[in-house]
């Protein structure tokens, strides 16, 4: 019996060791930066989800105020091309330079952000489409969170 007790208070006392660890996420804490202007120049389709996203990592109580200016450049090339000369998957890039401006100061933070994706062409244009949509859509996505992150990482140790 005493060897099953031993046990028993062990479990606990790692399991409370390994919930007390002082783990926390980093989006749970506010960030020191109120994002004021967001300036992207881009698809108004694509600048409006990465304007949203961004957004939502912005304190309107911080003191540190900043504008955002992004230029996204677009380009597409063939990845894929076969016997007759035809391409078959397509490469999509998107290079963003991102330049955050503080309201009150001269401190300008500049970084580039690179970010491909791929999609396939299908027999049905439709399909191709809704191909490129998803690329797009998951390029989006992966752009946002490393601005995101970015800016997090960046201002965390302010």
């Amino acid at each position: 019996m005493s060897k099953n007790i031993r046990i028993i208070v062990l479990v606990f006392v790692i399991g409370f060791l390994l919930v007390s660890c002082g783990y926390k996420k980093i989006a749970q804490e506010k960030l020191s930066i109120s994002l004021q202007n967001i300036n992207i120049t881009a698809d108004k389709r694509i600048a409006y989800k990465l304007k949203n996203n961004i957004l939502l990592i912005s304190n309107e109580e911080s003191k540190n105020k900043y504008n955002l200016d992004l230029n996204l450049i677009y380009k597409k090339t063939s990845k894929i091309i076969d016997k007759t000369g035809k391409t078959t998957r397509f490469n999509i890039a998107y290079t963003g330079n991102l330049k955050l401006k503080n309201i009150d100061g001269d401190e300008n933070i500049n970084k580039s952000f690179n970010v491909n994706g791929e999609y396939n062409i299908a027999e049905d244009y439709s399909d191709t489409i809704n191909n490129r949509n998803t690329a797009i859509n998951n390029i989006i996505e992966k752009l946002s969170n490393d601005i995101t992150n970015f800016i997090t990482l960046s201002f965390r140790t302010k």
